[in-house]
């Protein structure tokens, strides 16, 4: 198995009402516009929603170039002019949440011809099947690749810890890993034997889970 891959933890959305205001993770008078870079400054990835990348079309090219300026630094454009492959900048994964139509499947094609390698995939929940404790798997191209699903009802540290262990070694024991990086992305619900996202409620799940994978690395 390749060792060259790194597990990391992937807000669902950043735009959620219930993470403005004191205590919380935005400043309640921080523009919303202001709130991507913030974020970025904590997370490295996020997985946008359908309901919000699907509301891009109205005007394209003025998003897609507000979303770059929040989240590219000047690190990011040397490491890729000196091929530094090691050197992995902030990401964009897309939700799909039901099936597309073509309308749909070409918009999202040209959201990710746009942000280039900024965007990191589609997390496809329409092609995605199940390995166990969280491990998730998908069509992509043709090819296979792995993310994961963080269960919202797990929110204490020990519990995230014990969820993340299992969930790295059965990843670790389970494929051979050829992606950079795996995503876990924070915002599961359960239905039956199938899953669906939901907005967390409260950002910490997430800032304790990224904690939490750092330290069992």
């Amino acid at each position: 198995m390749s060792d060259l891959w790194m597990a990391e933890v992937v807000p669902y959305g950043w735009l959620h009402d219930a993470w403005v205001g004191e205590e919380s993770f935005y400043p309640e008078e921080m523009p919303e516009e202001w709130r991507l870079d913030f974020f970025a400054n904590t997370f490295r990835s996020v997985c946008v929603p359908m309901t919000q990348w699907l509301s891009w079309a109205a005007d394209l090219d003025e998003t897609l170039d507000d979303l770059l300026e929040s989240v590219v630094l000047d690190e990011d454009e040397a490491a890729f002019e000196k091929g530094d492959d090691a050197h992995l900048p902030f990401q964009f994964y897309f939700a799909v949440e039901k099936a597309l139509t073509g309308s749909q499947a070409t918009l999202l094609q040209a959201i990710q011809q746009r942000l280039g390698r900024y965007a990191a995939g589609v997390v496809d929940l329409t092609q995605a099947r199940s390995l166990g404790d969280g491990v998730w798997q998908q069509g992509k191209e043709g090819e296979e690749w792995l993310f994961g699903i963080y269960p919202l009802e797990i929110e204490e540290g020990k519990a995230q810890a014990a969820w993340a262990e299992t969930w790295l070694n059965r990843l670790k024991a389970t494929l051979d890993i050829q992606q950079k990086r795996v995503p876990v992305i924070v915002g599961g619900e359960r239905q039956q034997a199938h899953c669906q996202f939901k907005a967390p409620e409260r950002v910490q799940v997430a800032e304790s889970l990224k904690i939490v994978m750092e330290m069992l690395g």
